[in-house]
């Protein structure tokens, strides 16, 4: 097996500088399979029909390790060892590692991802929205249970409590379509290591169940967000909304992708919601809401115009929404 292995792992993956994983075999007893281990095997060098193979094992963290075929024409058993940084000396692997084992395979259909760093870059202040429609009185059902019903409205002093499809009186901010619409958020980096991401911005989930982003796609770049850093972002979109209905604001983020353009992440945190109207009029100088959540902006964003439509009541304060 492993004479079979040698030369796809040295002419495919290790003589063009491609690094491979490889599965290293306990023993030919299948109900010892758990005992295998993987590492990564970065390199290699002959002396005569001796190969050491460099491979990292992460088993043995910032330390150098090999393994050892005494002869490639008849491998037989393959030991491990890690190298002494200052004289090159073969060790013993520490902590007891298993440094024996029966053979190797080749795991040549791997390919390597960009990491996204989802669980890094995290909501440090929630969204808060500019708008620029007027707070009307309007019905809203409430069809849901009572941790719902308080997200979606605030009943007047002596209503009733919020029952499944109760229809309540609430004042509500609408968004005029085709004016300015202002979303600021800040997010922190909550990792050990430094987060890559191409753009900051906000997914528009329409009422008709299509999507738009702010900003726009743009060529790839390489930010780097350090751990513990905090930034703070606005998107201004110019002319939000297309069709009437509720729309849902996801913060989000682009990655860098490897040889190319990397995808949408979105933030785990609640959406902002918005409700365009076509029936108010579009006033510049009509005060402008802001969301309870608050929130701190710095960066202008830019987005581009929007498609319509996608579901989500809005309120007097401009509050989260969880997503089901």
């Amino acid at each position: 097996m492993t004479r079979q292995e040698l030369p796809n792992l040295t002419r495919n993956f290790l003589d063009k500088g491609i690094p491979v994983p490889i599965g290293l075999i306990f023993d030919e007893d299948i109900l010892n399979i758990s005992e295998s281990h993987q590492v990564v095997a970065y390199g290699y060098s002959m002396n005569g029909t001796t190969m050491t193979i460099n491979i990292y094992d992460n088993r043995i963290h910032d330390t150098e390790c090999v393994l050892r075929i005494p002869d490639i024409s008849n491998p037989g058993e393959i030991r491990a060892f890690a190298v002494d940084p200052s004289t090159g000396e073969m060790l013993p692997l520490p902590n007891n590692n298993n440094d024996k084992w029966a053979g190797l395979l080749v795991e040549d259909g791997y390919r390597p991802q960009w990491p996204s760093y989802g669980p890094d870059i995290s909501i440090a202040s929630p969204q808060s929205l500019q708008l620029s429609g007027p707070i009307v009185t309007a019905p809203v059902s409430v069809s849901a249970g009572p941790t719902a019903a308080k997200k979606a409205s605030r009943p007047r002093p002596g209503a009733p409590g919020a029952r499944v499809n109760q229809i309540v009186m609430v004042a509500q901010q609408q968004q005029a379509m085709g004016d300015l619409l202002v979303d600021t958020y800040s997010v922190q980096n909550y990792g050990e290591f430094p987060a890559h991401y191409s753009s900051l911005g906000i997914e528009i989930d329409a009422p008709d169940g299509s999507q738009s982003f702010a900003p726009p796609p743009a060529p790839p770049t390489d930010n780097e967000l350090a751990p513990g850093d905090t930034i703070g972002v606005t998107i201004n979109v110019a002319s939000f909304g297309s069709a009437p209905g509720n729309y849902a604001l996801i913060a989000g983020y682009n990655s860098v992708g490897i040889n190319g353009s990397g995808a949408w992440f979105r933030i785990l945190y609640p959406p902002a919601s918005v409700s365009a109207s076509p029936q108010i009029s579009s006033s510049k100088g009509q005060s402008r809401g802001a969301s309870k959540n608050g929130g701190e902006g710095q960066g202008s964003r830019h987005g581009d115009e929007l498609r319509p439509p996608h579901r989500h009541p809005r309120c007097l304060e401009i509050t989260s929404v969880p997503r089901h």
